[in-house]
């Protein structure tokens, strides 16, 4: 056994072990909200579009103020009165 001769002395590194993250698909299928990765993919794509028509709905109709309805409330410095 002794007559055994390598080449190099690190002729063989081993990579070091990556962790892998868990994407969000694979965190919903751990959690047992969806029962494989393609139907976990689907709940996001619908959280996601549940969520851009909240955004697209709060944007249309939350920029009215309440100045804008009532102008009894608008300062007077704000309404010009010499035209």
């Amino acid at each position: 056994m002794s007559d055994v001769q390598f080449e190099g002395e690190n002729s063989f590194v081993r990579s070091p072990l990556v962790a892998r993250k868990k994407t969000p698909a694979q965190r919903l299928v751990a959690w047992g909200f969806a029962k494989d990765e393609k139907q976990a993919n689907y709940i996001l794509a619908g959280a996601a579009a549940l969520v851009l028509l909240v955004s697209v709905f709060i944007f249309f109709t939350g920029g009215t103020s309440s100045i804008n309805k009532n102008p009894e409330l608008v300062p007077a410095i704000a309404v010009p009165t010499d035209l």
